[in-house]
């Protein structure tokens, strides 16, 4: 598993230019993206969320949030915006979370998101204490766009994200989730309107 894990240890943006007989729309080109962090990873960032993301996904880019609820809790999240999505295909969205070998003692939420126009759609891969060296995972499928961008290319944003109560600082809050998660990531496929 590790040499698995080291393999795709960067960011994976790969664009396949597909033999589309059906150019509709202007919707020809298939893509996918994969974004992702490993916490082990000598170049991982964290960058507090002030409400938008990258445009560009990119690797080993966490972001971090408090939510401003009692307990307080923190999020720590892979996201990235992507525009000019063809509408006239429904979309999948794979998110996944590995927790490490280490004993937890804090409950975490562990759940993908995806957001385009008005429309949102969750899916909570685990909330309770993770188990050790395992791998929680889960789709979002057949999203539909055409309802909220019925004359052209749609943009989304989407989240995977690792929510728990705060420690209380953020330098406390980043070793508890480093020391716990040893990846997350989310991916997809789509036509880009072109």
């Amino acid at each position: 598993m590790k040499k698995l894990l080291t393999l795709t240890t960067t960011l994976l943006v790969l664009f396949f230019i597909s033999g589309c007989d059906d150019c509709k729309d202007g919707c020809c080109k298939e893509v996918h993206i994969l974004v992702d962090a490993y916490t082990n990873s000598p170049d991982i960032t964290f960058t507090e969320f002030t409400g938008t993301v990258s445009a560009t996904a990119s690797s080993n880019h966490v972001y971090y949030y408090y939510v401003p609820t009692v307990p307080q809790k923190v999020q720590f999240f892979v996201g990235f915006e992507t525009p000019n999505i063809c509408t006239k295909e429904h979309l999948n969205f794979d998110f996944g979370a590995f927790a490490s070998n280490v004993t937890q003692d804090r409950s975490m939420k562990i759940f993908g998101e995806v957001y385009w126009g008005n429309d949102d759609d969750e899916l909570i891969l685990y909330s309770g204490i993770p188990t050790q060296n395992y791998l929680y995972a889960g789709q979002l499928a057949d999203v539909g766009l055409k309802q909220q961008f019925p004359d052209g290319p749609a943009t989304l944003r989407i989240f995977m994200t690792v929510e728990f109560e705060t420690l209380g600082t953020l330098d406390l809050d980043k070793a508890y989730f480093l020391e716990h998660i040893e990846f997350i990531n989310a991916s997809y496929y789509y036509y880009e309107y072109v």
